[in-house]
């Protein structure tokens, strides 16, 4: 064996003799008194809302125009199909 390899094993078996870790008997009941302290109902402000709709709004609209606006110029740049370059005659690449 190299070193390359003798290191490799030591590092593989050098977790042999170590145990498994084992939760305190206590925990989950800790961890389920701290999830029941914390939930606190949050109310979002209507005002508040009313601004996150208007800004989904605003954000949607203008998605829809600048999409019209791409379709409307790729709709000009296609009117003479018979121009375009075809770059695939046949589909079967491999034969």
């Amino acid at each position: 064996m190299n070193k390359k390899e003798k290191w490799a094993e030591e590092v593989l078996h050098s977790l042999d003799g170590l145990k498994r870790a084992e939760p305190a008997d206590d925990l989950f009941d800790k961890i389920t008194t701290k999830i029941q302290e914390k939930k606190q109902a949050v109310i979002i402000p209507v005002k508040r809302l009313r601004w996150l709709a208007a800004a989904a709004c605003l954000v949607i609209g203008l998605n829809i125009y600048v999409f019209s606006i791409g379709m409307q110029s790729s709709q000009k740049g296609n009117t003479s199909e018979s121009q375009s370059i075809e770059l695939l005659t046949d589909f079967s690449l491999y034969e």
